[in-house]
C-alpha cells in the first residue's frame, strides 16, 4: 500500500522534472549541432557531442527535482 501512496504524492514532481528535462535536453541539442556543425552535414561526433552535452545541461538542472522525487518516494520507508 505504501508503494502506490509514494507514487502518487511523488508522480506530480516527476512530471515537473521530466518535462523540463525532456525540453532541456532537445532545445540544447538542437543549439549545440548548429554551433558545432554549422554547414548541417552528417557528422557522429557532431551528434554524440551535442547529445552528451545536451543530456549533462539538462541532469544538472533537473537534479534537485529529483533529489526531491526521491525523498517523497522514500520518507516514509523504515528499515526492518
Amino acid at each position: 500500500d505504501e508503494g502506490v501512496r509514494s507514487f502518487l504524492r511523488s508522480y506530480p514532481t516527476t512530471l515537473g522534472m521530466n518535462i523540463p528535462y525532456a525540453a532541456t535536453v532537445v532545445a540544447t541539442n538542437e543549439s549545440l549541432k548548429e554551433v558545432l556543425n554549422p554547414d548541417g552535414e552528417h557528422s557522429m561526433s557532431t551528434y554524440l557531442l551535442s547529445g552528451a552535452g545536451a543530456g549533462a545541461l539538462a541532469a544538472a538542472v533537473t537534479n534537485p527535482l529529483d533529489v526531491v522525487k526521491t525523498r517523497l518516494q522514500t520518507q516514509n520507508l523504515t528499515t526492518p
